[in-house]
C-alpha cells in the first residue's frame, strides 16, 4: 500500500467522527441549554441538595447473582447518605462553635480578672 493512501485512510478515520457528530451535538446543545435552569429550580422547590453537593454514586447498590456482580443506582439512599453527612457536618460545626465560645468566655474572664487587679493597684497608688 502506498504511503499517501495510508495517510488518507488514517486522516479519514480521525476526521469522520467529529465531522459527523458535531452537527448533532450542536443541535442538542441549542435545544437543551435552558433546561439546566429548570432542573435547578426543581431541585430547590423539592428541597434536594444542589448537584454540586449531591453525589448519586453514594447510592450504588451491588447485587450478586451466580458469580456475576451488577449494580443499580438508588437516589433515595444517596439522598439519605447526603443528609447524614450534612447533619454530621452541622454537628461538627456546632461542637467547634461551642469550643470557641468557651475559649472566648475564658479569655473574657481572664481579662476581667486582670482589669480588677489593675483597678485595685490603681486604688492603692491613689491612696
Amino acid at each position: 500500500m502506498k504511503k499517501e493512501n495510508l495517510i488518507t485512510a488514517f486522516g479519514a478515520i480521525l476526521l469522520m467522527p467529529p465531522l459527523f457528530c458535531f452537527p448533532f451535538e450542536y443541535w442538542t446543545y441549542k435545544s437543551m441549554r435552558g433546561y439546566s435552569v429548570y432542573a435547578e429550580k426543581i431541585f430547590l422547590a423539592y428541597g434536594f441538595p444542589k448537584p454540586d453537593v449531591f453525589d448519586a454514586r453514594k447510592g450504588i447498590t451491588f447485587f450478586e447473582n451466580n458469580g456475576n456482580v451488577f449494580f443499580a443506582m438508588n437516589c433515595e439512599l444517596a439522598l439519605k447518605k447526603t443528609q447524614v453527612e450534612a447533619q454530621d457536618s452541622i454537628c461538627l460545626i456546632n461542637m467547634r462553635l461551642e469550643e470557641k465560645k468557651w475559649e472566648l468566655a475564658n479569655s473574657c474572664l481572664i481579662l476581667v480578672k486582670r482589669l480588677m487587679e489593675l483597678h485595685k493597684a490603681l486604688k492603692a497608688v491613689q491612696a
